[in-house]
């Protein structure tokens, strides 16, 4: 994020403001008509609200008058040659034609979003010049059935038996996994931490949560990892369904039925250890994310302690700090933090992380 001056100038009416502004009524549109909502991962409430189209419709009215105002602005005249913004207009007429459908796209077709358009880009930039999109885009059905075939074999009246064949196997298992498949839980990685580098705070809550067991018996990990795809280290931020704020010491989790509630919400929190217990339970010492504005914005309270079981709805999350002049610049070039530091985190709504799963 920018912050509200540069070399001591105002940017508030800058042209790069203007186009940030485009940009983010952009991003929001294309969560709210794309964003796949599912229970484990962004509760009941988010997913009764996919088939609401009031926010669709406000996202899509401000990234048009976002394009508009950029397009009036004297010194963004190449934006305007690239766009005609008088005819916007039609945007806006094929959106309230199709509005109601749009909540089917994911339900119809899921790739288009997914990382597989990597490989279209690299079928048409690759090929000989002759009826390149039309071979990426049979590339892409094909792909796209594989991946029904993966998730559920009986669609297609396919036997079960028939996908554990050795050749079956391995075609089902390189396809691309669809986001409304079953999620997988995370394992720890096998590099041990020695107990006097993790914080203090982190070894109490531990001793306490689990009924002050024998310090050598639990094994401190430096990652963890799902399906091989996602990794989460030390200093990581996760995004987990909770279903209360409580004073508990144990994040609390919505797992099951739990996640249908309208209280189940996203909560954010930053790694700062992971553990093993020998009895096989994966877990992490977090740091939480609480919310201090209306306008999205959060702490991070390095001071309190809280323990999380690595379950199925835990996801990786991104961190953006807001700037401002109170922040100055470390010796190595990144920006200071303090206890009055802001920030931003990105989930699932906004596009991270990128792959499905």
């Amino acid at each position: 994020m920018l912050p509200d001056k540069l070399d001591g100038r105002p940017l508030a009416q800058s042209a790069v403001r203007a186009g940030l502004e485009v940009l983010e009524a952009l991003s929001e549109f294309a969560s709210a008509a794309f964003l796949y909502s599912r229970v484990e991962l962004d509760g009941g409430r988010a997913c009764r609200a996919r088939y609401l189209t009031a926010d669709m419709e406000a996202h899509a009215e401000g990234f048009l008058l976002a394009v508009n105002k950029l397009g009036m602005r004297p010194d963004c005249d190449i934006f305007s040659g690239i766009l005609e913004v008088p005819n916007t207009h039609r945007f806006r007429e094929l959106l309230f034609r199709t509005i109601e459908a749009l909540d089917l796209i994911r339900d119809i077709l899921e790739l288009p979003l997914e990382i597989f358009h990597q490989k279209l880009k690299r079928s048409i930039a690759s090929g000989n010049g002759r009826e390149d999109a039309g071979h990426a885009l049979q590339r892409y059905v094909e792909q796209e059935a594989v991946s029904q075939l993966r998730l559920d074999p009986s669609v297609f009246g396919v036997p079960a038996q028939w996908c554990l064949k050795q050749g079956s196997a391995q075609q089902l298992q390189a396809a691309t996994p669809l986001w409304c498949q079953e999620c997988d839980d995370w394992s720890m990685g096998r590099n041990t931490v020695a107990v006097c580098d993790e914080p203090l705070g982190a070894q109490r809550l531990v001793s306490d949560v689990l009924h002050h067991p024998d310090p050598e018996i639990i094994l401190w990990r430096k990652r963890c990892s799902r399906t091989g795809s996602e990794r989460a280290v030390i200093g990581d931020d996760v995004a987990v369904i909770t279903s209360s704020a409580g004073v508990s010491p144990l994040v609390d989790s919505a797992v099951g039925r739990a996640a249908y509630s309208s209280g189940a919400h996203v909560s954010f929190f930053r790694v700062c250890a992971l553990l093993k217990h020998p009895c096989g339970q994966d877990a992490a010492v977090v740091h939480p994310f609480p919310a201090i504005s209306s306008g999205g914005t959060r702490s991070l309270l390095t001071s309190k302690f809280l323990f999380l079981r690595m379950q199925v709805g835990t996801r990786r999350a991104l961190s953006l700090q807001v700037c401002d002049a109170l922040h100055g610049m470390s010796p190595t070039g990144g920006l200071l933090h303090s206890d009055r530091t802001e920030w931003r985190l990105l989930g699932r709504r906004y596009g991270f992380p990128s792959s499905s799963g």
